[in-house]
């Protein structure tokens, strides 16, 4: 559960393009409505952790979709308040 602050661990493995990568990372509500899309960009290989500020959020689940390199990876959350 996330209070203020929560952190979505991503690898990104070597590609066949040798170079960084195209990451999005969107929070959605329960219903399936976009609230907002933390980050969109580029990653090059190896450990990373991408932060959202959970604080305008109500309390109740989420669910955090990760398009890395083309495949979708998603994650529930919850905020607690």
């Amino acid at each position: 559960p996330a209070r203020s602050v929560t952190a979505f661990p991503v690898r990104v493995l070597e590609p066949a393009s040798g170079g960084p990568v195209r990451a999005t990372l969107s929070i959605f509500s329960s219903n399936g409505r976009l609230l907002s899309v933390p980050f969109d960009g580029l990653l090059p290989v190896g450990e990373h952790q991408l932060r959202f500020d959970v604080s305008s959020l109500t309390g109740g689940k989420y669910f955090a979709v990760l398009r890395l390199d083309g495949v979708l990876e998603s994650r529930g959350f919850e905020v607690l308040k």
